[in-house]
């Protein structure tokens, strides 16, 4: 459709965080903000790459005629909140699906998910990992009823059926006791009962199984009780120890076939293809959603990058490789972080010009990636065969022929979601092949590298899209933890009117400096924070720092999550999925209501306005602040720019001296003005540095 004939909306940027299943926010946010912007750039990591995705496909749809795609996502919380017909859980639960070696090791991760703290998740992953490997607790329970049949009959004259009766009966009540006293209550709030009553229903059910064997017994009770309450006592002692070692052998289980099944599956549990299960899997179920938002036929080919760049469909036949559309020609522009672990670096896809070629095997990629795109793969790679090195086949260490990843804009944009959406353990990792060049002789066998999650490497890519001086707002959404003491989220429907503490948006520049942190624990059980703090930190310095960055924090709005809330919580029901679908809806509005030239008025007020003068005052100190560097006044600089190696011609050598001489002319006319602008600039200051393109 002709340009001129959609809404006369401004435009914007949007960066979203990951987190998993808190992407459940996004599409009602992403609802209500394409009622007042057109979505320019849109990235993200993880689950912040699906809603990226996601609203680029909508947009291209709404581009092209198709107005419904956005509405389409409004209802997607309902959808992945609403209850699978035949199946327990919602609709979210099994777009997970587990590859078969693996399925009961899924079942014990979700146990411990959703619960009030680590004491309930390790209760609910012990029941379960009992229950999924009965096969070694049977064997267990066996002998240790016969030990306890072998106590019941030390104390006297006792037949076998009657001690197996007891033992059975007294076995049953002794478990089934543990369970209401002990694992039950533990598991549902949390927090374990008092010694004194642990103490309590020990003692009593040692004097109970003293009785019983009492009674039992032929001989009187006043010359058989000391043999009578030591067997029973012996008797919860094997009890609890057959219990220890049933969980000790599924354990050991547990984790043997782990490791082998990770291995077999690319280090992940799920694959993100569909696996027999009521609904589709991740992936799948994604591919065919992002051409539906488009509005494409879900099987028809993906969509591409060069879909998005161009703003309309190419031909299935148009696969000849093309250079990349430049940033500012793009109509849609699509950015998500992935993690090439295995080289120890992050990369932004589409991929950089000079970043590394990289190939894959279609065997490997055929079980993470549909039919439909497997096929849009090897037909765009079969058109670049030319362009691998020396026009030979790139193969692996064991011989077998590769294909090279397509060009960027071919790239179907379920690729690069599921690149970024490599969640560790969870989802099974990418794997692809690179040339290792660093020897003196090039190996033309490719070495496999891993991708997998952009969050390893950054959340929140506040990074994209960044400018000096911006021509219209780039918003992002950050996921944080609830304040539980100071700033509760209140129960309750969520009110976009009042301050519930669910959504935060900075409506002055003096706030929005502090960010909440979680009290370590003062325990030995707070080695496990400590240490996930570790690998925490390594990944959110970047996005921290820059959260309370003038030109940042009146831009970002933040959403508050409860622990039972997002992230790794795979079977949250709909209640939590509503709750935070509702909130993504309040943070549009709040941003909406700051950055208050939605209608494209051209007037500057509030939010967009403030930002600019934000942003001016931060660059005009910047720039202030390199005009002053001594290095502007250093003759050798000059002479640097004459001398022949350099290898500038003459044309480029005249335009090189008039910049270095108009920075050297305006660090002088800043000395001799005796003014500063520095002073000025908002706190804190940012520097001007040189940085790598990731």
């Amino acid at each position: 459709m002709d340009e001129r004939k959609e809404p006369e909306l401004p435009y914007c940027d949007l960066v979203m965080k990951g987190g998993i299943t808190s992407g459940v926010v996004y599409p009602r946010l992403l609802a209500r903000l394409s009622a007042s912007y057109r979505f320019k750039n849109i990235g993200g990591t993880s689950a912040g790459a699906i809603a990226a995705a996601g609203s680029a496909a909508a947009e291209f749809g709404r581009s092209n005629g198709h107005r419904d795609g956005f509405a389409k996502l409004a209802t997607l919380p309902d959808a992945l909140g609403a209850d699978v017909e035949g199946a327990r859980g919602s609709r979210l639960r099994h777009l997970f699906q587990p590859s078969r070696p693996l399925s009961r090791h899924f079942d014990v991760l979700l146990a411990a998910l959703n619960r009030a703290n680590k004491t309930a998740m390790v209760m609910g992953a012990l029941g379960t990992l009992l229950l999924r490997y009965w096969g070694l607790v049977l064997p267990v329970a066996l002998v240790t009823l016969a030990i306890v049949v072998a106590l019941a009959r030390s104390t006297g004259a006792m037949p076998w059926s009657t001690a197996l009766l007891i033992a059975l009966a007294g076995s049953a009540l002794w478990l089934t006791a543990g369970w209401l006293v002990l694992w039950r209550p533990s598991r549902a709030t949390g927090r374990l009962p008092s010694p004194t009553i642990i103490g309590l229903c020990w003692l009593t059910g040692v004097l109970a199984g003293a009785g019983a064997l009492a009674l039992a017994g032929t001989d009187a009770w006043e010359r058989t009780w000391p043999a009578d309450l030591l067997a029973a006592f012996g008797w919860s002692i094997v009890l609890a120890g057959g219990v220890l070692l049933a969980l000790a052998l599924c354990a050991w289980r547990f984790g043997l076939t782990l490791v082998k099944g990770l291995c077999a599956n690319f280090w992940g549990l799920c694959s993100g293809r569909s696996q027999d299960g009521p609904v589709e899997g991740l992936t799948d179920w994604l591919t065919g959603y992002f051409n539906d938002l488009a509005g494409i036929e879900a099987t028809a080919r993906p969509l591409t990058l060069g879909d998005l760049w161009d703003g309309a469909r190419h031909s299935d036949q148009d696969v000849e490789p093309k250079s990349d559309t430049p940033l500012r020609e793009r109509r849609i522009n699509l950015e998500v972080m992935t993690s090439a672990i295995s080289r120890r670096m992050c990369h932004a896809i589409p991929f950089k010009p000079g970043a590394p070629a990289y190939y894959f095997d279609k065997d490997e990629w055929s079980r993470i990636f549909p039919q439909q795109v497997m096929s849009w793969l090897e037909k765009t790679s079969d058109a670049l065969q030319s362009a691998r090195p020396d026009g030979e086949q790139v193969r692996t260490q064991d011989g077998k022929t590769l294909f090279r990843l397509p060009h960027n804009r071919h790239l179907p944009i379920v690729v690069l979601v599921r690149m970024s959406l490599s969640f560790p353990v969870l989802l099974s990792a990418v794997p692809m092949y690179a040339i290792d060049y660093s020897g003196k002789t090039a190996m033309r066998q490719a070495k496999r590298v891993w991708f997998s999650d952009g969050g390893i490497a950054s959340n929140m890519p506040l990074h994209f899209f960044d400018e000096l001086l911006p021509q219209h707002p780039t918003f992002a959404v950050n996921l944080k933890d609830e304040d539980p003491v100071d700033h509760a989220i209140a129960p309750g429907k969520l009110d976009c009117t009042t301050d519930t503490n669910r959504v935060y948006l900075p409506n002055d520049n003096r706030k929005g400096l502090q960010q909440f942190w979680l009290e370590p624990e003062a325990s030995p059980a707070g080695i496990t924070q400590f240490l996930w703090s570790i690998v925490a930190t390594m990944q959110n310095w970047r996005d921290e720092i820059q959260l309370p960055m003038p030109g940042y924090r009146d831009r970002i709005v933040q959403i508050a999550q409860k622990a039972d809330e997002g992230g790794l919580n795979l079977d949250m029901p709909a209640g939590p999925i509503g709750a935070l679908g509702d909130a993504g809806d309040c943070a549009a509005q709040r941003l909406v209501a700051r950055f208050a030239t939605a209608a494209g008025s051209g007037i500057d007020e509030d939010g967009w306005k403030n930002h600019k003068a934000q942003r001016l005052r931060t660059f005009l100190a910047l720039m202030e602040d390199l005009a002053r560097h001594p290095a502007m006044q250093d003759p050798g600089w000059d002479q640097l720019i004459a001398d022949p190696e350099l290898g500038y011609n003459a044309n480029e050598k005249a335009l090189a001296q008039e910049i270095r001489g108009a920075l050297n002319a305006l660090g002088l006319k800043v000395e001799a003005s005796g003014a500063t602008l520095l002073d000025k600039a908002p706190r804190p200051r940012p520097s001007l540095r040189v940085v790598p393109r990731i």
